[in-house]
Formats: C-alpha cells, sequence, structure tokens
C-alpha cells in the first residue's frame, strides 16, 4: 500500500480518492480513503524525521550540514518526502541512490537497493577475496565476482550473528 499508493505529505491527496485495501476475508478489498492511509505515512514519516533530527543536534552536527542529508531506502520514493524532510529537519535534502554501478544493473538502481549495493561494494573494496578457482588472490583488473562478493557477505553475516 506505501509503495503503490502513499505520499508522505497528506494534505496533497485528493480527500475523495478511494483505493480497495484486501482484507483477510475479502479478496476484492474494501474502499479506503487513500488520504487517510497517507496521514498514517506521513505521521510515521515525521515520527522517524523528529527522531533522526534529534541525532543529528545530539552528534553535534545541527546547523552544521550546508549540503543537507541524503534519504535513501525504499521510503526514499515516497512522493514529496524531499519537502517534508526539508520541512522537519530544517535543512536540504534530497533523494540519492546506489552510484557507480556497471553491468546489468537496473532491477537494483534504485534507493531502496542502497544499504544492500553499499555493503556488498564495500565488501568488494575492504575483503580479501580469492579466485574461486585457484584459491589464489584475485589479481588485476578483474577483481571478485558478484559470486564472490555475496559468498563472503553471506559468511561476514553468519559470524556477525554467532558473536551477537
Amino acid at each position: 500500500l506505501k509503495k503503490k499508493h502513499g505520499a508522505a505529505v497528506a494534505d496533497r491527496v485528493d480527500v475523495n480518492e478511494m483505493i480497495k485495501v484486501p482484507t483477510f476475508d475479502n479478496s476484492v478489498g474494501e474502499p479506503v480513503s487513500r488520504r487517510f492511509l497517507c496521514e498514517i505515512i506521513e505521521a510515521r514519516v515525521r515520527e522517524i524525521l523528529a527522531l533522526v533530527h534529534e541525532e543529528i543536534r545530539n552528534a553535534g552536527y545541527h546547523g552544521v550540514l550546508p549540503a543537507g542529508v541524503v534519504l535513501t531506502g525504499g521510503s526514499a520514493l515516497l512522493t514529496d518526502i524531499v519537502d517534508l524532510a526539508r520541512d522537519v529537519l530544517a535543512m536540504p535534502a534530497r533523494v540519492g541512490g546506489p552510484a557507480q554501478l556497471t553491468g546489468l544493473v537496473d532491477s537494483i538502481n534504485s534507493p531502496a537497493f542502497s544499504t544492500a549495493v553499499g555493503l556488498l561494494s564495500w565488501g568488494m573494496r575492504s575483503g580479501d577475496f580469492q579466485d574461486s578457482r585457484s584459491q589464489a588472490p584475485v589479481e588485476g583488473g578483474g577483481g571478485p565476482s558478484w559470486g564472490d562478493v555475496i559468498g563472503r557477505f553471506l559468511g561476514w553475516l553468519k559470524h556477525f550473528w554467532a558473536s551477537a
């Protein structure tokens, strides 16, 4: 519902627009005001942004971030979220996504995948990846494959959760 019908500023949604919301006992769905849905979304986004604003203050960065903030993640795709972030945080805001991707990246070139792509990119830069054929460090131009990166990342996750 959030992805398909959501907006971060409810006042900009037509009060008469209705959407069908599926229920457990009704596969057709019940009509609900889209604005009502967006009021719920706006309240949660305001709450999260207020917490972010407080963290920025606590870290001593309030008033010293002239470039503002970059919003990422799936919720960064909400209509009007940049305007709401500027209002709540009292600083510039923009939406950012993965950068410097090459190859067939259309499906992951979105703010929704920023964290996953960032972690994989970090792993590729900082890991001591090995070529799976020779078990020797990868040298020269190729670098590790995505399979190597994903395998390494999954190993890191297993280690992380085992020690937590």
